[in-house]
């Protein structure tokens, strides 16, 4: 065989889930609401690119046993998502699929929040930029000494480590 060449069949056994999930099911409602729905986030592309093999996808991760119904939805609607990029078409992810992990190993939900997670910054980035001009030549002169300046009050304030651009 020619590098070129491509060989027939597949190496490895392709294994095709025929189970789908049941009519009345909580992941067969999602999917029908994401893939058939013309309120659905995903719906700018159905014009383009049909939904239903996602349709008939989505029925059969929604089935795998072990998987929950939000992973199911969110992996084939990024699939989808990502096919619509061909014909640049911008369409959005399902609400459940925005997540925001914090420390502790906890992922919230869209409106979903937690007191006490948020941490106060122990360092500081300080970034300045100046036009490099005549007009400005005594500010750009002084700008070591300004950073020098600012770092110091920012040490007072009690962060450390601050770095600093221009």
């Amino acid at each position: 065989m020619k590098k070129w060449e491509a060989s027939r069949g597949c190496k490895a056994p392709v294994k095709v889930l025929s189970e789908q999930a049941a009519v009345d099911s909580e992941g067969y409602k999602m999917c029908e609401t994401y893939f058939k729905d013309d309120d659905s986030p995903l719906a700018e592309g159905f014009w383009q690119e049909q939904p239903e093999p996602y349709f008939d996808l989505c029925l059969r991760h929604m089935a795998m046993p072990g998987i929950e119904p939000r992973q199911a939805i969110c992996n084939v609607s990024m699939a989808y998502l990502m096919q619509l990029k061909k014909y640049a078409i911008t369409a959005r992810l399902p609400p459940e699929c925005n997540t925001c992990a914090v420390p502790g190993g906890v992922t919230l939900m869209p409106g979903e929040y937690r007191n006490g997670i948020l941490t106060r910054p122990i360092s500081m980035d300080i970034v300045l930029v100046v036009e490099e001009d005549a007009c400005h030549a005594d500010v750009v002169r002084e700008l070591d000494s300004t950073i020098r300046l600012v770092d110091k009050e920012l040490v007072s304030a009690g962060f450390s480590n601050n770095r600093c651009a221009h």
